[in-house]
Order: C-alpha cells, then structure tokens, then sequence
C-alpha cells in the first residue's frame, strides 16, 4: 500500500504546466527550466504516429521515478539516476527510450543509493551507505560489480573522481572523514575526524570535485558548511551557518561547481538550490516549494555538466528537473 501511495504522488507531483520559466535573473547570470524527467512517459512526445495507434490499444508498461536521489549526466538527453525508492540506479536515456534498472539481482537490493560519478569512459562508481560497499558499473558488459570486496566503510555517501591523480574520493558519513582510493579500492589515504573546527567534519555527505582547478568541495551536514581543499588536504576556504534564510543552510544535500567556479549547493528543507562564490559570499538561489516547474519538494541531489546544465533530483516530487545557467552579454 506504502510503495502504491508513493506512485501516486509522483502522478500527481509530475504534471508538467509551464515551460521556459526563468527562475532567476541577476545581472550576470540566469537560471532557466528545461524540462522535467519524470519516467518512460516522457518518451511519447519522441515517438512516431504507429507506436502511438499501437500504444494507444495495447498500452505502454509506465516506469516512473520513486525517490531519486542523485545522478550524473551524460548529456541532456541520458542519466544515471540513484533511485532507491526503486533499488536501483536507472539508466535513462530520451533518445533510445530506455528507463533501465541497472541492478535486478534482488538479492543485493539498493535501498540507501547516494553517490555517483565516472571514473574512465567504460566504467561508473556509486555508494550505498546501508550496504557500506562502493560498487562499479561497466557501460560495455552491463554489469554491476564490488569495487574491492575488503573495502571496510562506514555509510559511504558522496563519490568524486580526482583526474588528475586518478583517485577516487569518498565521504565516509559514518567515521566522519574522507578517504582516498586507487581506482581498484586500495585505500590511499584518510582524512579527518569529528569535530566542528576546519578540517574536521560533522556528517560529511556530498562532495564534488572541479578537475579543472583540483579543488574538493565537501558538504559538512551538522557544522553547516561546505568546505574547499586542494588533493593535499590544504584548506582554501570553509563557509556556511545553520539558519533557515537565504544564505544560510538547513539541511544540506548535493553540490556542484558550474564553469564560472560558482558553487551550487542543494538546500531540502528550504526547497531550493543556493550559489556562492569561492570564499562563501552568497549570489543567488532559485526554488521554492511546490511541483510545478522549478520547484521543489525536498531536492536532494546537484550535477552540472561543461556546458552549464544544471540537473536536481526533486525527490518527493519523483522526478529530475533540468535547468540552465545563462550569462549575459
């Protein structure tokens, strides 16, 4: 009855009623909504007069998002979606028409999915901190495998890759701290314990990396703050206070760095994505609550792509909102 109830509701939150709404507009920058992902439904405006007549009499088998948190982009047309509501990562791309659950082996169902990035063009690792394993995805076999079985983590939640070091960073929630991987698992190095000092951490969640600067940007959840570091731990800048006002966080989710080096950090209980520069100074935000276009109802997950997409997962909406970030002339 519960997992009925929530169908519902994403049937309800994903009705799509405006297009080209502009949610922000400074005066450098501008935020405009693309479109809403909500599941296969989304392919019928793609399909050819026959497959309508023949959908229109045999139906069509609707596959619809549950509770995505994350996701990666490979460009605006196909994701990787962490879909735990579903136990899954969904694979969804709009030019084939394909809504695809990546892990059918009920056996290790996914039920804590969080994050999610590209490590080479073949291959995708994810976290699932109820599993506490890190698991890779090949894009040629199709197949899900652990990334090193004598892992030992505690809630590993957020995923960045380093390119530059080939290292793979991990927010490892439960022992408050990050540690660094080689690309087969073998730990590099940790850093970080409990505490509220800079360089210490409360719960870190999400990180993301700007590989065009080396910086690590990591969402330190109970302090209230993102930090900055450089791959040797140096610290370059720490920002954030607990409130429930514009420039302040409330519950922190996903960030992302878009081409400018602004920082886009996903805020669920004020329903919004706010916009710092580097040393913290508030720019902007845009959302509010509500499931129309460019609202939310308890985002979760951030991902902008090099030509300045932004995609949030709307997690109580069901659904991925795509945005983009324009400057003026």
């Amino acid at each position: 009855m519960k997992f009925i109830y929530i169908l519902f509701l994403c049937f309800l939150f994903s009705i799509d009623l405006f297009s080209n709404v502009k949610l922000i507009d400074t005066a450098q920058f501008s935020v405009q909504y693309v479109k809403t992902l909500n599941g296969t439904e989304d392919f019928a405006e793609n399909e050819g007069f026959f497959s309508k007549v023949a959908g229109f009499f045999l139906g069509h088998d609707i596959m619809k998002f549950v509770k995505p948190i994350n996701l990666m982009a490979f460009d605006t047309n196909k994701l990787i979606v962490m879909d735990p509501g579903l136990y899954t990562p969904v694979l969804y791309d709009y030019n084939e028409r394909d809504f695809i659950l990546l892990n059918e082996d009920i056996k290790t169902s996914m039920q804590s999915l969080v994050g999610i990035t590209q490590i080479n063009d073949n291959e995708i690792v994810f976290s699932d901190s109820e599993l506490n394993k890190i698991f890779v995805y090949n894009l040629n076999t199709s197949k899900i495998s652990n990334l090193n079985d004598s892992l030992k983590l505690d809630k590993p939640t957020g995923i960045a890759y380093l390119k530059s070091r080939k290292q793979i960073w991990i927010a490892e929630t439960g022992n408050h701290r990050l540690l660094v991987t080689d690309l087969k698992g073998n730990i590099l190095q940790t850093f970080g314990e409990r505490g509220d000092t800079t360089s210490t951490f409360n719960f870190p969640t999400f990180i993301w990396i700007n590989n065009d600067k080396d910086y690590i940007y990591v969402t330190d959840a109970l302090n209230y703050r993102v930090q900055v570091f450089t791959p040797d731990f140096e610290l370059k800048s720490a920002f954030g206070h607990s409130g429930d006002a514009a420039g302040y966080f409330a519950s922190m989710k996903g960030i992302a760095v878009d081409t400018y080096g602004h920082i886009f950090v996903v805020d669920a209980m004020l329903n919004a994505v706010q916009v710092f520069d580097i040393y913290g100074n508030f720019l902007y935000n845009f959302g509010r609550q509500g499931r129309n276009p460019g609202e939310f109802w308890m985002p979760s997950g951030i991902f902008i792509d090099n030509n300045n997409f932004i995609y949030v997962t709307d997690s109580y909406n069901c659904r991925v909102q795509i945005f983009k970030l324009m400057k003026a002339i």
